[in-house]
């Protein structure tokens, strides 16, 4: 009997986590396409700089004490998409079309 409760208790927290993992995915795209969306970064011509993002690198005691920044892996996420698009210089505009057909758009 112990058996079992403590399989289904491990697999109830191993579908959390992704549960888990998932809803801050998606709050980090929200946070990446909401810059966009202010910047009005929508061509190659209002692209905004990769720092405008807000993402900052994290040392390994701050890694330790904090938990896992999502928005790296949104924007990776994004580019491979094709809705983050990179200009000649490295800087990054979205692409309201793809976005939109992807479906993406509508969990943010």
């Amino acid at each position: 009997m112990n058996n079992i409760i403590f399989i289904v208790l491990f697999l109830i927290i191993i579908i959390g986590a992704f549960i888990l993992s998932r809803l801050k995915m998606i709050k980090a795209t929200r946070a990446i396409v909401a810059i966009f969306y202010q910047k009005n970064a929508f061509t190659e011509n209002r692209a905004i700089m990769p720092e405008e993002l807000r993402i900052n690198s994290r040392g390994f005691l701050s890694g330790i004490f904090h938990s896992r920044d999502y928005l790296p892996y949104a924007i990776q996420y994004l580019k491979k998409a094709d809705i983050i698009q990179v200009t000649a210089d490295g800087r990054l505009f979205l692409l309201k079309k793809k976005l939109t057909a992807s479906g993406i758009d509508n969990l943010v």
